[in-house]
């Protein structure tokens, strides 16, 4: 039976975030994952999701690009971008998580 989803890893390391709330810093690591679908049919939990938007690549990297996000600025996004077009074009199978 064909996996309803592949998830892939994007980075190899967490890229660190700093919030600033209330006074203080809230440090966080983000990791960068690329979902792919292979059934349109994909059903949210929503005792586990409160909210779900699809974005097109393209928006998703010009918004990042463009420091139109929370995700830091100065941090290299390109081999991430890079890959999420390999595995978008097929040119790269290997899953982390099935």
């Amino acid at each position: 039976m064909e996996e309803a989803i592949n998830v892939k890893r994007l980075t190899a390391n967490s890229c660190p975030l700093v919030f600033e709330s209330s006074g203080k810093n809230r440090n966080f690591l983000i990791d960068f994952y690329c979902l792919k679908r292979n059934k349109s049919d994909v059903k949210i939990q929503k005792e586990e999701i409160d909210k779900i938007y699809w974005v097109k690549k393209e928006k998703c990297f010009e918004l990042i690009k463009n420091g139109k996000t929370k995700f830091p600025n100065n941090y290299n996004y390109e081999p991430i971008f890079t890959k999420m077009e390999e595995i978008y074009n097929k040119k790269e199978e290997k899953s982390i998580t099935k």
